[in-house]
C-alpha cells in the first residue's frame, strides 16, 4: 500500500492518513483474526466430536489470540510505515520477539551482571516490550479454571500496542510519498 504510485491512489482519497491507517490495520486483524478464528473452530469442533467434550472457557484462547495478534500486528505496521518494508517488519517482530524471550529471565540477567544500573535497565526493558509467552501462560491458567495471579503482562502488552499504532499514526501524517 505504501509504494509509490499506490501511496499516491489511496492517499488522494478524502479521509485523513490516520483514519486510513487505522482502517487499514482494523481491516487486517479481522480478516486474519476471522481465518484464525475459523480454523481454531473447525479444529475444536472435530476435538469436541472426537472426544466428546466442551468447554466454554475456551473462549479465552481465542480472545487472547486476538489480542497477541494486535500486538504483533502494531510491530510489524509500525515498522512498515518507517522503512516501507515488509521484511523489514517481519524482521523487527522477530527480534522484538527474541528480546522479549530473553527479557523473560531477567531476574536470572539481573543475578548475572551484577550491576544494578544494568539491573534498572533489564528492569524497564521487561515492562516495556510485549510478553506474548506471558500472556500464553495466562491464557492457559484461564483455559483450564485457574485464577491469574497478575494481568500486568496483557496490560503492559497493549500499552505497548497502543503506544506504537499512535507512532505509527504521527510518522504516518508526516510522511511524505
Amino acid at each position: 500500500m505504501l509504494a509509490r504510485g499506490r501511496a499516491d491512489f489511496f492517499l488522494s482519497k478524502p479521509i485523513s492518513r490516520a483514519s486510513l491507517l487505522l482502517s487499514k490495520v482494523f481491516g487486517i486483524w479481522i480478516i486474519y483474526g476471522g481465518v484464525m478464528f475459523a480454523c481454531f473452530i473447525v479444529n475444536y469442533v472435530v476435538v469436541c466430536v472426537v472426544y466428546g467434550m466442551f468447554d466454554a472457557e475456551i473462549i479465552y484462547v481465542i480472545v487472547m489470540s486476538q489480542l497477541v495478534f494486535l500486538i504483533w500486528l502494531s510491530v510489524t505496521v509500525f515498522v512498515g510505515i518507517i522503512t516501507g518494508s515488509n521484511a523489514f517488519s517481519i524482521i523487527a517482530a522477530f527480534l522484538v520477539w527474541l528480546a522479549q524471550s530473553v527479557l523473560t529471565f531477567h531476574d536470572g540477567i539481573k543475578r548475572f551482571i551484577d550491576s544494578e544500573t544494568a539491573g534498572y535497565v533489564i528492569d524497564t526493558l521487561y515492562y516495556i516490550f510485549p510478553k506474548p509467552n506471558e500472556i500464553s501462560d495466562m491464557t492457559v491458567r484461564l483455559a483450564v479454571g485457574n485464577s491469574v495471579q497478575s494481568w500486568i503482562p496483557l496490560y503492559s502488552s497493549l500499552v505497548f500496542a497502543a503506544v506504537l499504532f499512535y507512532a505509527a499514526i504521527q510518522v504516518f501524517r508526516r510522511k511524505s510519498y
